[in-house]
């Protein structure tokens, strides 16, 4: 090989390295340009405590039971990119009060809502791609053991006409369970339920002995 196709070899190795260096060093100024446009998505790790609406302070009084990772600076609604197959509240319920870390995309758009007439979808939200949970608190929440069976009637009439599916203790009583997948309900089902106790009464032909608020049922 000559020193002239030796020269030209280099010169396009030389030329292609240049261009390429361009291309990835636009492709950095277009990433951090569009990251500072008010309403572009970008990635975002965060670490903060996960919360119910009804547990923050103040109170998201207009959406107690959506989730939200609330950090030292800022407190976003967690959403999952289908939220209409997969609710938050019953996909992420077994991190409520839990400190984790959480990978997801974010768009900065603030919703245009009335500050009077606030609903759930006021608030800034993050769209969850993992969540790593970093320290569990399970102080408000207990755990049952018992088997999904038609709750009994209050007159005492057999309830397999009328039936509605509840949780039965092993003790005895009577729990409506909140926010479970649909897979974990039928008759029969041997469960351990983790989850909030409520001591709610209500008008009901039913024996309900409380709700709960389910975090985990396996």
């Amino acid at each position: 090989m000559n020193l002239t196709k030796l020269t030209k070899i280099l010169l396009i190795f030389i030329f292609s390295f240049l261009i390429l260096g361009c291309i990835y060093l636009g492709y950095k100024f277009l990433k951090s340009r569009n990251s500072s446009i008010p309403g572009a998505v970008r990635e975002l790790k965060l670490s903060g405590v996960i919360k119910k609406g009804k547990d923050i302070s103040p109170q998201k009084d207009y959406c107690l039971e959506e989730l939200y990772l609330v950090t030292d600076t800022k407190t976003y609604q967690l959403r999952t990119p289908d939220d209409e197959i997969e609710k938050p509240s019953v996909l992420y319920a077994k991190y409520r009060n839990s400190t984790a870390t959480v990978n997801a995309t974010f768009q900065d758009v603030k919703p245009n809502c009335n500050e009077l007439q606030k609903d759930c979808g006021c608030d800034q939200f993050i769209l969850v791609k993992k969540i790593k949970e970093l320290e569990k608190d399970k102080s408000l929440f207990k755990t049952i053991s018992g088997v999904i069976t038609c709750l009994p009637l209050k007159n005492g009439q057999d309830p397999t006409e009328m039936c509605a599916l509840g949780f039965k203790a092993d003790d005895g009583k009577y729990y409506m369970l909140k926010n479970i997948t649909d897979d974990k309900i039928f008759e029969q089902s041997k469960l351990t339920i983790t989850g909030e106790v409520e001591e709610v009464r209500i008008e009901s032909d039913y024996k309900i002995d409380a709700f709960i608020n389910v975090v985990e049922a396996k």
